[in-house]
């Protein structure tokens, strides 16, 4: 689902479909959109695994490769044992140390980053990595989002013609972009960031309506934030329904 989709979605559990007269602008809507998507990496972050050597007679792990990090879910090494040998392991300023020394053969690190429903602009003459994403810098109608896949810089001034297809790929300098949908959290999981957000702006929206005149008076406010409450509630739940680490993602209101 893209950003696009995603609004459309937001504003139609809303009833918020009047585009001459949206209770929410585009913005707000993204805000929420983007605060769920935050909390829904945290508890069910987008999954990356990657063969790092270790370093001999050092407990140290390099992982410096490991873009965009926030977690580390598990540490193997040595690998390809069954069962497998997994590490204790601590982080230490964004460093990671195993319990064991290491012996020169790689470990294989399972690590979280955030899920994106929002990309990045592509830029000419660039150093991506691989799991960069871009968007194109214009058109783009069908919301789709583009992977690196071979790591590499793009071209000095040209933007590549992007596939439309998904799985479909490009060359651009040395970099490969893989096409792909603009969201990378699992379909099927989408609604929940979907409650998050209505939740957000329903409470939002029953703060804004106070000391204001409103046709329904007090009950839009009343009735704004039960509503929002509620889906907030659920959205609660069916985070820690899906948390890696079953755990209650922080959930209330708070001003940046």
């Amino acid at each position: 689902m893209d950003v696009v989709t995603f609004r459309a979605r937001v504003r139609e559990d809303l009833q918020d479909v009047d585009a001459a007269n949206y209770r929410w602008t585009n913005a707000e809507v993204d805000g929420a959109v983007a605060r769920a998507v935050h909390e829904f990496s945290l508890a069910y972050p987008r999954q990356e695994q990657d063969d790092i050597a270790t370093t001999s007679a050092s407990k140290e792990l390099d992982i410096s490769s490991l873009t965009g990090w926030f977690k580390i879910l598990s540490v193997e090494h040595p690998i390809d044992k069954s069962p497998p040998y997994y590490q204790r392991f601590s982080i230490w300023s964004r460093r990671l140390y195993m319990t064991d020394t290491g012996d020169g053969h790689d470990a294989r690190i399972k690590w979280g980053r955030h899920h994106t429903v929002y990309s990045t602009v592509w830029v000419a003459n660039t150093a991506y990595v691989l799991g960069d994403i871009v968007v194109p810098t214009s058109g783009n109608e069908n919301g789709y989002s583009y992977l690196c896949t071979t790591a590499g810089t793009s071209h000095a001034a040209t933007e590549p013609t992007w596939p439309t297809t998904i799985g479909g790929t490009v060359s651009d300098g040395t970099v490969t972009w893989t096409c792909q949908n603009g969201c990378t959290i699992p379909e099927e999981l989408e609604e929940i960031v979907i409650l998050g957000a209505t939740g957000y702006l329903a409470v939002s929206a029953s703060g804004y309506t106070v000391d204001r005149a409103s046709i329904a008076g007090k009950w839009a406010t009343i009735n704004f934030l039960k509503w929002g409450k509620l889906r907030l509630e659920l959205y609660k739940r069916q985070l820690k329904n899906i948390s890696i680490d079953n755990k209650v993602v922080q959930t209330e209101l708070y001003t940046e």
